[in-house]
Formats: C-alpha cells, structure tokens, sequence
C-alpha cells in the first residue's frame, strides 16, 4: 500500500475505524464503525497523519503529540519523549522501519531500544519544510533554501546539495517510476534530482495557476505519477485529462493507492471517495461515499484492510 503524502494541516477531529474494507465493487452492507477521541487516549482532536509500522503499530500524529495504538489501548509520546515540538505534521518509515517525525518545523526520529525520540540537526536547516523517504530508503529534507539527502536514512551520512535553483523555497513532491526525485520551486517551477544526485529542470505542461498547496502525488503502477491540480488528480507526464475530480469544489488533499491500482482521495469538506480503477480503459469510477459530512485529513488501510481516516 502506498500514500500520497500532503502538507496539510490537520482538520479532521476523528479517526474512524470501518471495518471489513472487502468487496469494493459491491456495496457496502455491514459497515462496523469505531470512534476514537481524546477520551480513548489520543494526545489531541486535531489528527494529522496516521502510520502503520511493520510491527502493526498503528502511529498517530495530532496537534498536541503522538500516538501510538496496539490494537487495544493508545500509548502517548510528548516532548518529555523527546520529540522536538508537539504538533506532528507527518510521519515515515525508513527501510529499517525505523519511525521520522515531521514536527511543525523539526525533524526526529524514534530510537526504540531507549523508547524515546531524537531530534536531527541538519546543517544550516533551521525549518524543515518537508520529508520525504524514497524507495531505497534515503530521506530528503528540504528547508528555506536548502536540499539535503540522508542516506540510507543515517544522520551520519548527509549530502548536501549546493545549487541556485534550490534557493526558491523547494518543497518535495515524490517520486517517478524512473527513481528520480522531484521537487516544485515558487512558481510551479520543478526540478529533478536523478539517480546521480544531478538536478535538472523537469520539463511540464501545468500553468502557473493549475497546482495547489499541499501538494498531493501518488505513484500509480500503472500511470505514473499522478498530481493534485486545482481541478484534481492528473498524470505529470500528460496533464491534459483530470483522472479524479476535485470533490464538489474543494480539491483532493489525502489519498490512499490500492494495490489494483483504485485509490480513495478525501478533502477538506465531503468526506472520502472510493474510486475503482479499470486497468483496460485506464480511467476511474466513483463507487463509495464515506463520511460526506466531515473534513478529513488522512486515510490509512491498515494490513487487515481497516480504513483509518
């Protein structure tokens, strides 16, 4: 399973729990719900980002702190932990399933042996902008004016990325199928940076008014990369058809990829949708509605196929 990742700021006050996620194409008849809140131990209403580790840990960012939910009881981590700030932006997983935190304007990561977080000092990043862990396990981190790779994801082993063009506020977009990784400047302008650790101008057909902050991306098997516009989700390498629509004026700003390559996309009013996709035409349908009420932040299938949002 794999997530397209946002700089969204929380606004759902609620992670429900709807349980099984089965048979998709049919509709839903035994919907089973669960409520979690402040009273049942999460550290704040205001719910950024949700995590499953490879342990089942189910890893919960809020306003106030962090969360970490067994299945049966929530487990709160503070700055007394030592995290850094206790608004919790996002949270990755490096190839050793080690855990990152993005805090309001910090960076840490857990240390499990001593059950306590520790915060990274980047050079000459004093806000970090965004995170993010690419498929062989390298983190990036972005700040003001800087570009960093951590690789492997090791504080010991840092490059940092001396460059003009990275002097424009970079913020992380993701990644292509051909493994470069890509960055957007001020004024919808983007770059690469290849497997060489070269930045380049990536050439795209998007106007200056189409991409909307947070960014939304998800590499799609089957179509590529896939990016938020303001009319909805539409492919980098040919942006002419909107694939998924923004939902009812309000554009996609969390989404969750099947491994069918179907993908639930939420926003900030209307709830989530469920958008099957048909590999033969290459094109979606809109089948499930969850939630249509409620402004949502994150959506998170877990092994078992429960959906968090």
């Amino acid at each position: 399973m794999t997530r397209g990742k946002s700089g969204i700021r929380g606004w759902s006050v609620f992670i429900f729990l709807f349980a099984p996620i089965l048979a998709l194409s049919q509709a839903f008849t035994n919907i089973s719900g669960v409520h979690y809140t402040t009273e049942n131990g999460l550290p704040g209403s205001v719910v950024y980002d949700l995590i499953q580790d490879s342990t089942g840990f189910i890893w919960i960012g809020t306003e106030t702190g962090l969360a970490r939910f067994d299945g049966t009881e929530f487990v709160q981590y503070s700055i007394l932990d030592g995290l850094p700030e206790s608004d919790i932006l996002a949270l990755f997983l490096d190839n050793q399933n080690t855990l990152w935190v993005h805090c309001l304007s910090s960076l840490a990561y857990f240390d499990l042996s001593e059950n306590k977080f520790v915060k990274i000092t980047l050079p000459d990043i004093h806000e970090v902008i965004s995170v993010y862990v690419d498929s062989k396990g390298n983190l990036w981190v972005t700040g003001r004016t800087q570009l960093i790779k951590l690789v492997g994801a090791s504080p010991d082993s840092i490059i940092r990325f001396e460059d003009p063009l990275i002097q424009q506020r970079p913020f992380v977009i993701g990644e292509d199928q051909d493994g470069n990784i890509l960055l957007k400047l001020t004024r919808n302008f983007v770059i690469k940076v290849n497997e060489k650790d070269e930045l380049e101008e990536f050439p795209h057909n998007f106007g200056l008014n189409t991409w909307l902050h947070p960014f939304v991306t998800i590499l799609h098997p089957d179509l590529g990369l896939l990016v938020n516009s303001r009319e909805g989700l539409r492919k980098l390498s040919d942006p002419t058809e909107v694939l998924i629509p923004e939902l009812n004026g309000i554009p996609v700003s969390v989404t969750e990829l099947e491994e069918d390559g179907s993908i639930w996309a939420g926003g900030q009013v209307n709830g989530i949708r469920y958008y099957q996709y048909h590999a033969d035409s290459k094109s979606f349908t809109e089948t499930i509605q969850l939630l249509s009420d409620q402004r949502v932040s994150d959506i998170l299938e877990d092994r078992d196929g429960n959906l968090w949002i």
